[in-house]
């Protein structure tokens, strides 16, 4: 998580990567649900439980 006071850019960095067409679909119709608020945060949600360090 971020410190006080860092931006964006200290704590992120961008990652351009490929997705399975059928997953990219669902994750746009959670977005247009919004049940999602990016891709960024559900991927990022995804990676922390997978890594085993949820928040």
């Amino acid at each position: 998580m971020a410190e006080e006071g860092e931006g964006f850019h200290e704590t992120h960095m961008r990652m351009t990567t490929y997705v399975e067409k059928p997953l990219r679909e669902r994750m746009e119709k959670l977005k247009e649900r919004g049940e999602i608020k990016s891709y960024a945060r559900l991927v990022n949600k995804a990676l922390k439980q997978y890594l085993g360090d949820d928040e």
